[in-house]
């Protein structure tokens, strides 16, 4: 399957399409993000979602060892450094409301 790609060709420049989303827990007090090796960042997941993939509470994707996926409280999310800023807004429900970023 391919990536969703629109080119400008005056430009030359590209946007892929990609979408993420935010996965609680059963008790909504966690949710899961994605924290590649070799960035400071933690971001939503984004792709397909497979029936029962999540089983650990932090754990490598089917993808290779790029990246970890963690179950991280919600109260934590002002201790580490996410991306975008708006995370944390849309899992405590500040924002209730779709919102497309492009960064």
């Amino acid at each position: 399957m391919n990536d969703i790609r629109f080119k400008d060709n005056e430009t030359n420049s590209e946007f892929i399409l990609r979408v993420s989303a935010i996965i609680y827990d059963k008790t909504k007090t966690k949710i899961l993000l994605i924290h590649p090796i070799k960035r400071q960042v933690y971001m939503l997941p984004g792709g397909k979602v497979r029936q029962l993939e999540i089983t650990e509470e932090n754990f490598f994707g089917k993808e290779g060892n790029w990246a970890t996926f963690n179950w991280i409280s919600i109260n934590e999310l002002d201790n580490i450094p996410l991306h975008p800023k708006e995370t944390k807004d849309f899992a405590t429900g500040k924002t209730n409301h779709v919102v497309n970023i492009v960064k």
